[in-house]
Parts: structure tokens; C-alpha cells; sequence
């Protein structure tokens, strides 16, 4: 698995650890809007706080749509 696969895989199954693994312990995100997160702790928090308005937004979502699977997706 390529570190971009694992990072995805990361995301996919909201697990911190396997996205930072597909990264150093010295890297730099950089948001489409700006926001720049530097290292492995600043990284994880932003993980953290995407995950929880992931799923706020998905819990949205599902207001919106109900529970059907495919069409919320």
C-alpha cells in the first residue's frame, strides 16, 4: 500500500493513527482555504476536529435525506 493509499484508508476508517502513519513526523497540510497545520500534533487535532464535523455533517445529511444509504451518498 503507496502512503497515499494509507492515508486515505485513514480517512475511510477514521482511525488518527493509520493517517499519520502515511506521514512524517515533519509534515505540513495545507487546506484549500489556507489553513496550514505543521507535525504529527497540530495534524492530529485538525484529524480530530474534521472527523467531528464529518459527522456532524453526515448526521445532517441524514436529517435532510433520511436513512437511506444511497441516497445521502
Amino acid at each position: 500500500m503507496t502512503a497515499l493509499e494509507q492515508y486515505i484508508a485513514g480517512w475511510r476508517l477514521q482511525d488518527t493513527a493509520t493517517i499519520l502513519s502515511a506521514l512524517t513526523p515533519n509534515c505540513v497540510i495545507i487546506e484549500s482555504f489556507g489553513s496550514v497545520y505543521c507535525g504529527h500534533e497540530k495534524v492530529s487535532q485538525w484529524i480530530k476536529d474534521a472527523m467531528n464535523d464529518a459527522i456532524e455533517f453526515c448526521d445532517y445529511m441524514r436529517v435532510l435525506v433520511g436513512n437511506n444509504k444511497e441516497k445521502a451518498l
